[in-house]
């Protein structure tokens, strides 16, 4: 340590050396192979020593560490010994205060023991033989998922294109079937054909010969009948060929004389109504109808024919002129039906009257007529409203939809023999594992070549 303190001093003059002459270069002082070799050694053997001083602190920190440990176990065991002892005692107490136990009950609780024990290995023993069963279960569920994986990777792709090709076979033989099966139903309904139109024309000349064989033993009244009930029989099928074509004639006439009535119907039906609208469609949008009264009042005292001196009509809604209002068609037939009434009536009792003239302003025969003419058609009191609207053939008819009640049918159960059937024919086929390993091992020995 003296020489290094020595030989750092002396580095350190030269340096002082070397700043003071800034101008001159001087040499740095060579060492020896030597030196520089001990020098090495020595700076080791100074990191041994570091590193040994470190790890003496070390142990001395753990054996101050263990012996404060041995100091708490002494102290644990010493409370230790102590409980024990008075465990001890107090066991000792008990079994001086208990009766003593004979060498029998010793040799019966120690058979017990034995037996429980020797029953605990034979349980642990099955457990044993289980967990083998199950091992060897667990391998050959194993061994299964191998055989589909290995399926999935190879086997899966070559019964793929099998079943493909059996698929486009399986189409190809059901096509060539169907034209078999068609061709052969032809050839069938053609020959039975054949054979009907020559029985039919053999029975018919069999019974033209025995028709004429008949007749020729018959006298010419009988004949006569005879020719009478052919001619009969081909007017009969003339007649109900036309009856048929009749029919198909009537039926269409009906088809159209049904669809006129039902645009007829749905042109007409605002005339055919009654109801307010009807009588809304006789005035103007600015009068108001509740001064007035009711309307039907209104139209029937313009219609009245006498006391139009003795009682004034209604006043008008409005007094201002206006254009005249268009009249639908219902109210032009009652209007013509009114005229040709009063028409008949004159001409019955003798009075002039002119068709073209105004009624409402007109008198029929003056004062000499007491009643009105026209209280029967329009006392309204007496008058069955229901009755305009039974339309007949007109009437709108309304769809109507009726539901019958009908017995569920049950499932039909199998019998004993559709049973035993389905054993040997089922409807779900399983893929077991040995079929799966026949395929594959087939698939690894010979290679099978798929059907075109």
């Amino acid at each position: 340590m003296g020489k290094k303190k020595g030989k750092k001093s002396g580095a350190k003059s030269t340096s002082g050396k070397k700043k003071g002459k800034r101008g001159k270069k001087t040499a740095e002082p060579q060492i020896t192979a030597q030196e520089a070799i001990l020098a090495y050694q020595i700076n080791i053997k100074e990191k041994q020593m570091e590193d040994y001083m470190f790890e003496i602190k070390s142990l001395e920190e753990k054996k101050q560490r263990h012996q404060g440990r041995n100091n708490r176990l002494k102290e644990e065991q010493g409370q230790y010994l102590k409980t024990l002892l008075k465990q001890a005692r107090e066991y000792e107490k008990k079994l001086d205060g208990l009766d003593p136990i004979q060498k029998d009950a010793v040799i019966t609780i120690m058979m017990d023991k034995w037996e429980s024990e020797r029953q605990e290995k034979k349980n642990l023993q099955e457990l044993r033989s289980e967990i083998k069963k199950l091992d060897s279960s667990i391998e050959g569920m194993k061994k299964e998922v191998t055989c589909w994986k290995e399926y999935k990777d190879r086997g899966h792709q070559s019964h793929k294109t099998q079943i493909t090709l059996l698929e486009k076979e399986l189409i190809d033989m059901n096509i060539s079937f169907e034209e078999m099966s068609g061709h052969l139903e032809k050839t069938q309904e053609k020959a039975r054909n054949e054979i009907q139109e020559y029985t039919d024309t053999t029975l018919d000349k069999q019974k033209h010969l025995a028709t004429e064989r008949a007749m020729g033993t018959m006298d010419k009244y009988d004949r006569q009948a005879v020719l009478d009930n052919e001619w009969i029989k081909q007017e009969v099928a003339i007649h109900h060929k036309d009856a048929k074509t009749m029919v198909g004639v009537v039926e269409e006439m009906e088809k159209e004389n049904l669809e006129i009535m039902c645009d007829l119907f749905e042109c007409n039906v605002d005339d055919l109504k009654i109801s307010r609208n009807f009588y809304l469609t006789q005035f103007e949008d600015n009068e108001n109808l509740d001064e007035t009264g009711n309307i039907l009042e209104i139209d029937l005292s313009r219609v009245s024919l006498s006391h139009r001196n003795e009682t004034p009509s209604p006043p008008l809604v409005s007094d201002v002129p206006r254009k005249p209002r268009p009249k639908s068609a219902a109210l032009k037939a009652i209007e013509e039906k009114v005229a040709a009434v009063t028409a008949q009536h004159a001409v019955e009792h003798g009075y002039d009257i002119d068709i073209n003239s105004d009624y409402d302003n007109d008198s029929i025969g003056g004062d000499s007529m007491q009643e009105d003419p026209f209280n029967n058609y329009f006392n309204f009191d007496d008058e069955d409203f229901e009755e305009y609207l039974k339309l007949g053939p007109l009437e709108l008819k309304l769809l109507n939809v009726t539901g019958n009640q009908m017995t569920l049918n049950k499932q039909k159960t199998l019998t004993e023999e559709e049973i035993r059937s389905k054993d040997f024919r089922p409807d779900e086929w399983p893929v077991t594992q040995p079929m799966l390993q026949e395929a594959l091992g087939g698939d690894k020995g010979s290679p099978r070549t798929p059907r075109t």
